[in-house]
């Protein structure tokens, strides 16, 4: 339902930049155009990227844990505890993209070539 939804909006973006742009409004166009653009891709990419959100590795869980317990200590603390969680996630995405992918089991390499 949600990724229905994100598309029928990136249509009604883009479809509004199309009007607004045609009208001579370059400037809401403009930002209508990116919008839709950019919800377009989520769009497309959405089942990854809610797998990808679904389960956050286990060092980020013991890292925002830690960063929490260091700013009820040290509130000052706060911008190095979210500096450092960011790049960690950063570290993680990019440990993400080039993972080799997993091995598909025989159940499913089965199911598949017989094309249902």
């Amino acid at each position: 339902m949600r990724r229905h939804l994100l598309g029928i909006i990136a249509i009604g973006f883009l479809v509004a930049a199309v009007a607004l742009l045609l009208n001579g409004s370059t400037g809401p166009g403009s930002i209508c155009l990116r919008s839709g653009c950019t919800l377009a891709a989520v769009w497309l990419a959405y089942p990854q990227v809610k797998d990808l959100f679904s389960r956050p590795p286990n060092s980020m869980k013991v890292a925002i844990g830690l960063g929490l317990v260091v700013f009820v200590i040290r509130p000052q603390l706060i911008l190095f505890i979210l500096a450092g969680i960011a790049i960690l996630a950063v570290f993680q995405f990019i440990t993400y993209l080039f993972a080799p992918m997993p091995k598909r089991r025989r159940s499913e390499e089965k199911s598949s070539d017989s094309g249902e």
